[in-house]
């Protein structure tokens, strides 16, 4: 009883006690969390603006890009393809919210009149104009009436639910796509309008771009002088640095040092290739079926093509030229690949030939059906007595289509390999043959053709020489084994010197910066990168054909930069000025050919210099130069001024004064025009630079 009435006495004590340790707690989990207790939105991978970014919005933008260019390129999703589509994705989505925010300031808006209009009128968006699915079979126009249809399709009962409830999503995307877009247009006609170019403007820059100049000049160059006949201190560099903190102001970054481990084939891995397709030659050479032969026996695909005697091409030529029909060369070493030759055909082929096209390309509007249905319509009219080059002139989606489709005349080498095959190997003079070539169908008609070669038809079974699973793993563990066993950077470096190991370095990596000089695709290594510190060495990364171990050598905050993460930079601009001081201490007087004897260099000319060009014929791009030149009087002779290259002094000898402009007001036009032309690619990037803007993808990877 005693001890509950002496903490009945210290109740208020308690309280705060236990007050104090909640907000402890909550403040424990706020900091390990690195986020907010109060409305913190655990999706959220960045913002900009005040605007939250959200993941789970941004991965379904980035899944629908991914099927958007599986669909329309099949093949095509690289990793770097894959990543370059996730930034695209990235900007887009962070500028349209950013951009939401400014119509809402601006009280933008689509009305219900207005996005009827987008799909149904006559002034119906381009990207809905220009969609096969909405044109007329016959004309090729643009009908709204397929757009009703294909809305009211959608619910049909008879549909199956699942792919009627898909149809409906994708349409409501596509639906938002084009109201976001005119929204876009509204937002830049509103920025356009404010754009002016005053007549004076116009006027001076014509005169900077045409006024000339003639002159003499001398550029001693910064190699005259030593390293060791100049030196800076820490604090040039810093003082540099200083003077120029725009150009040393970046993002986070980070720095490391790299050791790579090449994945190359072993010795035993050449012999195995090559003995495993000597054991094929006999089949090779008595197979029916060379087609399926190569399929399932070659690492590269089955290619009947007839090449000219005169463009064969191969380290054993000879050999291979001089096989009887049937007969085969091999297995021998090329490229990287062990090969047998098998000879198909000998025969004569034009060397050139005349063709024209009609083309239906593929696209984000066309599918490849719909292509090959549009060509298959053309192909009747033409089979009914259609004329090609009118049909081509209308419906060709090729650069060709104005000249009614003709293509002139090309060799061999000149176009794809399909329309090649058909036009050279196919078809005779006169043919007309529809064919699927890398940009869609097309209906290919060959005009003149006149057999004049002789070509060889070739077929080759194919074994890259490639690391095997054996030695890539023996690679990795050399690679793993240096990485557990040298877990500092100073370890690191020791143990690469005495493996004779290269150490490269990636310096002033960004935060979400995949693509990395020297490496490639380095995602992961990035990522690691990231989240590592100053000392760490990482685990073996594998890198397309090769493993790479690195440890962090500097992290850099955003903002300017310090002068150890911008050192190699600083000293390299910071020498260039040391020495441009020692050569200007050693000219005297302003005879150029004097100084240029004591600098063991010579007086050059140059003509036609351009005010606004920035370069000098002889000198290449030197501004300063350019604007030191007209500033001066003919005969006049520059103080020396500090080139990309060297120290240049320069005298005008001669000017050309820039035609009177007759038109002021049609040039500013133009130069309007230009200007307000640039604000549709630009508005919007230049906006989210604008602003503050935080990019915290990397956390999540």
């Amino acid at each position: 009883m005693a001890l509950i009435g002496r903490i009945r006495e210290r109740a208020v004590l308690m309280v705060v006690v236990i007050a104090l340790a909640l907000l402890a707690f909550l403040l424990m989990d706020v900091l390990n969390s690195g986020g907010s207790a109060f409305g913190t939105d655990p999706t959220a991978i960045g913002t900009i603006d005040g605007e939250t970014i959200s993941a789970v919005e941004y991965d379904r933008q980035v899944r629908q890009a991914l099927d958007n260019e599986q669909r329309n390129s099949p093949g095509s999703l690289t990793d770097r393809r894959r990543l370059q589509i996730r930034e695209s994705v990235w900007n887009n989505y962070t500028q349209n919210i950013l951009a939401k925010k400014e119509y809402k300031k601006l009280g933008l808006a689509v009305t219900e009149d207005e996005r009827v209009d987008l799909f149904t009128s006559e002034n119906a968006h381009p990207s809905v104009k220009g969609a096969a699915a909405f044109k007329d079979p016959e004309t090729q126009e643009f009908d709204p009436s397929l757009v009703i249809q294909y809305i009211k399709s959608m619910d049909d009962p008879s549909m199956d639910p699942a792919q009627a409830q898909n149809l409906k999503n994708n349409w409501k995307v596509y639906e938002e796509f084009i109201v976001n877009d005119q929204m876009k247009k509204k937002y830049a006609g509103l920025v356009k309008q404010g754009v002016y170019m005053p007549s004076w403007y116009v006027t001076e820059d014509h005169k900077n771009k045409n006024r000339k100049a003639s002159i003499e000049y001398v550029n001693i160059p910064y190699t005259n002088v030593t390293d060791d006949q100049v030196s800076f201190t820490d604090s040039d560099l810093s003082a540099y640095l200083k003077d120029n903190r725009q150009k040393y102001t970046r993002e986070a970054n980070r720095s490391m040092d790299y050791v790579t481990f090449p994945i190359l084939p072993s010795g035993q891995d050449s012999t195995d290739a090559e003995v495993m397709l000597a054991q094929k030659v006999n089949e090779f050479a008595n197979t029916n079926d060379d087609s399926l032969f190569v399929k399932m026996n070659s690492d590269a695909p089955y290619n009947p093509v007839y090449t000219p005697v005169n463009r064969f091409n191969s380290n054993v030529k000879n050999q291979i030229l001089g096989l009887n029909k049937g007969g085969t060369f091999g297995p021998y070493l090329e490229s990287g690949s062990y090969k047998v030759a098998k000879m198909v055909d000998r025969r004569s082929v034009a060397d050139s030939v005349k063709s024209s096209i009609i083309l239906r390309k593929i696209s984000a509007t066309q599918s490849p059906q719909q292509a090959k249905a549009v060509i298959d319509s053309i192909r009747t009219v033409l089979n009914a007595g259609g004329d090609f080059e009118a049909l081509a002139s209308k419906h060709s989606e090729d650069s060709s289509a104005g000249n009614g489709g003709d293509r002139g005349w090309a060799k061999t080498s000149s176009f794809s390999q399909p329309y090649t095959n058909a036009i050279f190997y196919e078809g005779v003079q006169g043919d007309v043959m529809t064919r699927r070539v890398p940009l869609g169908w097309a209906l290919i008609r060959i005009d003149e053709s006149t057999p004049s070669v002789e070509a060889v038809k070739v077929i080759y079974a194919t074994r890259n020489v490639e690391a095997s699973s054996r030695t890539r793993d023996d690679i990795f563990a050399q690679a793993n084994q240096f990485a557990s066993s040298n877990q500092s950077s100073s370890s690191f470096t020791t143990a690469a010197e005495e493996n004779g190991y290269t150490v490269a370095s990636a310096n002033n990596v960004l935060q979400n910066q995949f693509d990395l000089s020297g490496l490639g695709v380095a995602e992961q290594l990035v990522t690691w990168l990231n989240k590592s510190y100053v000392g760490d060495v990482s685990q073996a990364f594998e890198l397309d054909d090769k493993f790479v171990v690195a440890t962090t050598t500097a992290i850099n905050p955003a903002g300017l930069q310090s002068v150890s993460a911008m050192r190699s930079e600083l000293e390299t601009e910071v020498l260039k000025l040391k020495k441009a001081e020692f050569l200007k201490s050693q000219i005297s007087g302003t005879d150029l050919a004097a100084i240029a004897s004591a600098n063991n260099t010579e007086v050059k000319t140059a003509d036609n210099v351009n005010f606004a060009a920035g370069a000098v014929s002889g000198l290449g791009s030197e501004p300063k130069v350019n604007a030191v030149i007209f500033g001066l009087e003919q005969g006049q002779v520059s103080a020396p001024i500090v080139g990309q290259r060297g120290v240049i002094l320069v005298k005008p000898t001669s000017f050309e004064a820039a035609t009177e402009l007759t038109d002021v007001e049609a040039s500013r036009t133009t130069a309007t025009t230009a200007l307000r032309a640039a604000v549709n690619s630009n508005l919007l990037p230049a906006l989210a630079k604008s602003v503050e803007f935080v990019d915290n993808r990397y956390v999540s990877r």
